[in-house]
């Protein structure tokens, strides 16, 4: 497969690191260019089927995500399109006022060969103007606003298992590892913690200095291993300690009731 970047600047760096390739779209804007860039990387997974015949899924996922590609690909092995009708899988269940069903998209989605060629369906601009009309429709949401060209499209929509969309609670995360294979983790803002995941995830530890050691809140036990974060503090561990979700709760708690 093809790992492709699309943001607001383009940087290609040394011949080892993933070039990324800049899009035309209103850069640091969380709507104009949030919508613009769901539809160009669309685009950009349409020209690369084009390219690849052998390509027929395209997982869509923000640059803040630890994703485990082994397992994301059996999920996809597994899935079937009898009717032709075209796939999406994602998180679902999210909606706006406007838009009463939704792709949660923090997850990120995936949508085989058959539904990107319909999204596309022979316009990139006009699956372009199509989300953005979405967009603002829904509220600004450019995953609600790209479910709805899905819908309109009658692209099958689907749940897949293992997408942890939402930063997780310590107990939330040693559940999704508890005889479980996650797909992925999304909102990993540190090195540490995408370092963390790695190590876990692939059975490589890490220098002495650098491996951490604590009580629950600081390791979680994969396949029988215990794994440790380099320290407590949230900056450090790809969940939320429990103790620091509790805080935060009791104090969202207080403000509401204010």
């Amino acid at each position: 497969g093809a790992l492709v970047v699309r943001g607001g600047e383009p940087y290609h760096g040394n011949s080892s690191q993933i070039p990324v390739m800049s899009t035309n779209c209103p850069k640091h804007s969380h709507w104009e260019g949030a919508c613009c860039k769901y539809a160009k990387a669309v685009r950009a997974a349409y020209e690369e089927m084009e390219r690849d015949p052998k390509v027929n899924w395209a997982y869509f996922v923000d640059d803040d995500a630890y994703v485990r590609p082994e397992q994301l690909s059996a999920a996809l092995a597994r899935q079937t399109d009898p009717q032709n009708a075209g796939v999406a899988l994602g998180n679902l269940g999210c909606a706006t006022k406007e838009c009463k069903f939704s792709i949660c998209a923090g997850g990120g989605y995936a949508a085989n060969r058959r539904a990107i060629y319909k999204a596309i369906d022979g316009s990139e601009k006009g699956l372009q103007r199509a989300e953005m009309q979405y967009c603002a429709k829904c509220e600004r949401w450019a995953d609600a606003a790209m479910t709805q060209t899905f819908l309109e499209k009658h692209i099958d929509l689907r749940p897949l298992d293992g997408l942890n969309g939402w930063k997780l609670q310590k107990s939330q995360f040693d559940h999704s590892i508890d005889g479980r294979e996650p797909i992925m983790y999304h909102y990993i803002q540190s090195q540490a913690q995408m370092e963390l995941l790695h190590r876990m995830f692939t059975g490589q530890r890490a220098p002495a200095d650098q491996e951490g050691e604590g009580d629950e809140e600081q390791c979680v036990t994969y396949h029988g291993k215990q794994w440790c974060a380099v320290s407590p503090d949230p900056t450090d561990t790809p969940w939320v300690p429990n103790e620091h979700a509790k805080a935060m709760a009791l104090i969202q708690m207080c403000e509401a009731e204010e």
